[in-house]
């Protein structure tokens, strides 16, 4: 079973070594580990998490941002 893993890389509550282990014995399983201590990464890192678990589940990369214009600035 396809399984992401996502675990910050100095947790205070549960060493990253579970998350390693945990990957080890998981068949196909993808660990990526986020910089930070929060024990809740995609709280901490939202938009990493967030991009990792939509690779994951449509095997598309991130993409680039959109060039906006702000309100007010006219196109030359």
């Amino acid at each position: 079973m396809p399984t992401l893993i996502l675990h910050a890389t100095k947790d205070a509550t549960v060493d990253v070594r579970n998350a390693r282990y945990t990957a080890e014995h998981i068949p196909g399983s993808k660990l990526v580990e986020l910089p930070g201590a929060d024990h809740l990464p995609w709280l901490a890192n939202a938009d990493a998490a967030f991009e990792e678990i939509a690779e994951f589940l449509t095997g598309i990369g991130p993409t680039a941002e959109p060039d906006r214009v702000q309100a007010g600035e006219r196109w030359h």
